[in-house]
């Protein structure tokens, strides 16, 4: 829902979903049985494929997903958003509550490996929306495939971060720049909404 109602240019910006996972979404436009690719639109969900269920915790699903984005939809740039539990260097990341899995730092490189995305054509960031992934393990196992990282070193709570951070994305801002665009807001959600400090 924050992503549907940030105002970023989606002219400029595309943003596409993976779905699946999940026995019951809270969203109706996402289907629960299905894995869908799914387009934000000005505000709106498009689904643009929806097929059997996979298992998330598969490399090959990640994989398949990833191909999915580059080939139909290219860009001067990339990034992706890994959003979900996260376990930190040991359990990796990512729960599929229908398959009980998820994604080790070994299948993540796996993964990525498989994709078009690698040292010649880098993603700009990779981010984990989730728990415990700023380790040095995972930094090194996603170094070949990512000019930058951004992610948290500790526990996230339940809201994560704050997707109104996508109005303040510019034409091809580096991942340095949009990281400290999502860990200002982040920690601005966190203390104004909740009267929490994040840390």
């Amino acid at each position: 829902y924050e992503i549907l109602s940030a105002e970023y240019d989606s002219d400029k910006i595309k943003f596409i979903l993976y779905t699946g996972g999940c026995y019951d979404w809270d969203n109706r436009d996402i289907p629960d049985d299905a894995n869908s690719i799914i387009l934000v639109d000005d505000g709106d969900l498009v689904v643009l494929d929806e097929g059997e269920e996979k298992n998330m915790g598969d490399a090959d699903t990640l994989a398949d997903f990833l191909e999915y984005g580059y080939t139909n939809y290219p860009a001067e740039q990339y990034s992706v958003i890994l959003w979900n539990h996260g376990g930190g260097a040991f359990f990796g990341y990512g729960y599929d509550e229908v398959t009980n899995d998820y994604l080790t730092l070994e299948e993540l490189d796996e993964a990525f490996a498989a994709s078009p995305f690698n040292e010649n054509n880098k993603l700009e960031w990779i981010g984990f929306d989730a728990c415990l992934m700023a380790n040095i393990e995972t930094a090194h196992t996603l170094s070949p495939y990512a000019n930058y990282m951004i992610a948290s070193q500790e526990t996230e709570p339940g809201w994560g971060w704050d997707y109104a951070f996508l109005e303040e994305i510019g034409d091809l801002d580096s991942g340095a720049d949009i990281g400290a665009k999502i860990v200002d807001y982040y920690i601005s959600y966190s203390e104004k909404e909740f009267s929490v400090s994040p840390y």
